[in-house]
């Protein structure tokens, strides 16, 4: 079976792909907040807390097949001061 990071899987879109994806795939889940609630019906599917902008993901030996990137910082404020600040944040994330 192939092997899927999913990074940052515990959102709205994450969750909807582990329910489509983890019959065909052996997923790994890394997010800032893992849902104990929702990830209890899926026992196959491991999670790890991680936080991306102070953390690099633990890739392991073999590397996953797969890497779905969904972690970004965002925010319903309409300020633009923040941007900067939320660039800079997505950046270490993508690095990470």
């Amino acid at each position: 079976m192939n092997t899927l990071y999913l990074i940052g899987g515990s959102g709205f879109i994450g969750k909807n792909l582990v329910r489509c994806l983890s019959p065909f795939y052996s997923i790994t889940v890394y997010d800032k907040y893992i849902d104990r609630v929702f990830f209890a019906s899926y026992p196959d599917v491991e999670t790890h807390i991680l936080d991306l902008v102070r953390e690099k993901l633990p890739v392991e030996k073999p590397t996953p097949d797969y890497i779905i990137n969904l972690a970004s910082i965002v925010t319903a404020e309409r300020d633009l001061s923040l941007f900067d600040g939320l660039i800079s944040s997505n950046l270490k994330i993508l690095l990470n």
